[in-house]
C-alpha cells in the first residue's frame, strides 16, 4: 500500500525519515564497499494477472566470509531488535536475495550509530520458495492496484498500530491517506 502511494501520490518525507535514509546510507557506504562482494543487483521476473511483465528488483549489500547473502539495516536503537528478533518484511527481503544467489544462508545485521546485532535467518528451500511466491503475489497486486489507480488493501498484519503507522515520530507520510486524520 505505501509503494503505491510512494508511485502514485508521493509526499514530502519527515526529517526523521531523512535522517534515517542518510544514516542508512552512510553506514551502507561505507561498511559494504569493505567486502570483495558488494552492491550485487538482482531481478526476478514474473508474469502480472493480465500478462504484463514485472520485475522485481534489489540489491544484496554484500556477501558475507561465509557465503551468506547479508543485508544491512540501520535502526535507533537494539533493544526491540534484541528483544523480538528481525522484523518480518526484513527477513522477507533478505530470503528473496537468498532465493537469487541460490543460497540458504541468509544473514541481517542492525546497526545504530552505537551498536550492532547480527541474526542469521533460517533458509530451507522450503521457507524460500514460500517467501517467493509472497513476494511475487505482493508484486502482482501492487502492480495491477497501479493498473487501476486505486490503492490496494490492507495486507494482513498491518493496522493502525503497525510500527511505521503508530508514534507521532514515525508517522507514515500517507497515514491521512490510509486512515483518515487523527
Amino acid at each position: 500500500r505505501k509503494a503505491w502511494y510512494d508511485r502514485m501520490e508521493p509526499q514530502e518525507k519527515p526529517f526523521k525519515t531523512r535522517y534515517a535514509f542518510w544514516r542508512g546510507n552512510l553506514m551502507d557506504r561505507e561498511i559494504t564497499s569493505l567486502f570483495k562482494r558488494n552492491q550485487v543487483r538482482v531481478t526476478h521476473r514474473i508474469m502480472g494477472v493480465d500478462g504484463t511483465p514485472i520485475i522485481i528488483a534489489g540489491r544484496i549489500d554484500f556477501i558475507d566470509d561465509d557465503g551468506a547473502v547479508a543485508d544491512l539495516k540501520t535502526t535507533d536503537g537494539m533493544f526491540f531488535i534484541k528483544r523480538d528478533g528481525a522484523k518480518d518484511n526484513n527477513t522477507k527481503q533478505v530470503l528473496f536475495y537468498a532465493y537469487c544467489e541460490g543460497t540458504n544462508k541468509a544473514r541481517l545485521y542492525y546497526m545504530s550509530m552505537g551498536d550492532w546485532h547480527r541474526i542469521d535467518v533460517g533458509a530451507t528451500n522450503c521457507e524460500i520458495h514460500d517467501n517467493l511466491l509472497l513476494i511475487e503475489d505482493n508484486a502482482r497486486t501492487l502492480h495491477a492496484a497501479l493498473v487501476r489507480g486505486v490503492p490496494p488493501d490492507f495486507q494482513e498484519g498491518y493496522s493502525k498500530s503497525y510500527w511505521e503507522c503508530k508514534g507521532k515520530e514515525w508517522e507514515c507520510e500517507y497515514y491521512g491517506k490510509c486512515y483518515g486524520k487523527k
